[in-house]
Formats: structure tokens, C-alpha cells, sequence
């Protein structure tokens, strides 16, 4: 693509408030380096503008690798039967998150599977420790639960929460998680913008079956909901899933 007709495109996309879905397959298909580095050029600016040059250090404590889920990417998932499981308890996370504070970060992310072991009054007992003693941030990374649950930890001090889509197409959703719904997982994400939390999602690049368009399609999503955080990154074969045998995503994608 000619500089000043990629410049335009930039800039048009930049200025829409919801742009044409081709827009963003012709920036996403971009392959030539030239192309790819006014592209990165102009993204940086825009970064800059509105975030500054800080990095935030976020410590994470791997509390727990039960899942009850089987999705076809994840090492975690109920089938993987080599994996050695574990679910830590509230003085060893206290203490993992004493060691993080130590070290001057100001945010810990609480993360595990989707595990139906971990009973809500249990983790709101450890968040209202975890506040008592630090003056941190909370995110939360557990999975889909019931709002009661959510409303729980709200009430209790955590602050974020971590809940990635994927991917917003039906069709891959469902192949990429066969006990799993599309739709429920957007209602829990609507649970928690409305419980008040500073609320995250995100995706997968690379997975099997996913098209330019798709990736298009969730830029949409994350636009309309105008979350607080995303997680997005390259997809990676674990050996010990269905798409253990596949291509890793592209990470310049």
C-alpha cells in the first residue's frame, strides 16, 4: 500500500467512531514492514496521547489450576490428566502477595480456573484480609460465576476483573468450548460493568478457524463495551489440549 494512502487509512479509522469492518481487515492484513511499522508508528502516538510512557507491574498469584471446563487451548482443562493439581490456601496467597508488595507493585491479580471448589464466602474472607493488610489493588481472574458471587467480592474490596472472551464469532466460540456458552459468558461480563467493577476481557490471535473478520468482529465488541482493560495476545499450543498439534498465532498479528 502506498504511504500516503496507508497515512489515510490510519487516520480515517482513527477518526470514526465505529469503523467500516473493511477498514480494519486492510490494516489487519498488512504484511509489508514498512507498512507494519507506520502502523505501529501511528498506534504508539495514539498510546502515548492518551496513557504516557508508564509501565504498571502487576503481580499474579496462581492460586488454584482445578477447572471443571474443557477448552480446546488451555493446559488446564478437566481432561489433562498429567497435570499435577492445586489450590493454595488463604495463608500461603497472603503470603505470595506480602512478597509481591515487597517489591512495590501496588496491584495483585488473584487468577485460578474455573474452579468449583473455590467457595465464594472463602475467597470474600481472603479479599477483606488481603485489604486489611495492603493497600493494593484487586483484579480478579476465576472464570464465569453466579452475580451473587461477584457481588460478593465487590462487596469485600476486590476492585477489577479479568474475564476474556476469546473470540465473539458463535461458531468458533462453541468449537473452541464445548461446555461452555457464548452468550452466558457476555452476561457475565455485563454482571460486572454493572456490579462496578473496572472490567477486562480480550482474545486469542491465531486460533483454528479464526479469520481476519473475526478478529475485526471482537475489536467491535471490545469498542461497544468500552472495557477497562484487554488482554489480547498470540495463541500457543499446549501438548495437552485438542489444538496441541496446531500453528502458534502470530504475535506481529
Amino acid at each position: 500500500m502506498r504511504m500516503s494512502d496507508l497515512a489515510a487509512l490510519l487516520q480515517k479509522v482513527h477518526d470514526a467512531s465505529r469503523p467500516h469492518v473493511e477498514d480494519l481487515v486492510s490494516l489487519l492484513s498488512l504484511e509489508d514492514e514498512e507498512d507494519i511499522k507506520l502502523l505501529f508508528s501511528f498506534a504508539d502516538q495514539v498510546r502515548r496521547r492518551h496513557m504516557g510512557d508508564g509501565i504498571f507491574l502487576r503481580g499474579i498469584v496462581e492460586f488454584s489450576n482445578y477447572c471443571t471446563k474443557s477448552c480446546a487451548y488451555c493446559g488446564l482443562n478437566k481432561t489433562n490428566k498429567t497435570l499435577s493439581r492445586y489450590r493454595m490456601t488463604a495463608d500461603e496467597i497472603l503470603a505470595a502477595i506480602a512478597m509481591i508488595v515487597s517489591q512495590g507493585l501496588s496491584t495483585v491479580v488473584l487468577q485460578s480456573g474455573e474452579d468449583d471448589g473455590i467457595k465464594a464466602a472463602w475467597l470474600a474472607d481472603v479479599i477483606g484480609r488481603i485489604k486489611a493488610r495492603f493497600d493494593i489493588a484487586i483484579t480478579l481472574s476465576i472464570g464465569e460465576r453466579p452475580e451473587e458471587d461477584y457481588r460478593a467480592w465487590k462487596e469485600a474490596g476486590a476492585d477489577r476483573y479479568l474475564l476474556k472472551i476469546e473470540t465473539t464469532d458463535p461458531a468458533l466460540y462453541a468449537a473452541l468450548h464445548p461446555d461452555m456458552n457464548l452468550e452466558h459468558r457476555r452476561a457475565c461480563l455485563d454482571a460486572l460493568k454493572r456490579l462496578g467493577y473496572q472490567t477486562g476481557s480480550g482474545s486469542l490471535i491465531g486460533l483454528k478457524g479464526q479469520t481476519l473478520a473475526h478478529i475485526a468482529s471482537d475489536i467491535f465488541y471490545f469498542q461497544e463495551q468500552n472495557f477497562d482493560m484487554l488482554g489480547i495476545g498470540p495463541f500457543i499450543p499446549h501438548p495437552a489440549t485438542d489444538l496441541g498439534q496446531e500453528s502458534q498465532g502470530d504475535a506481529s498479528l
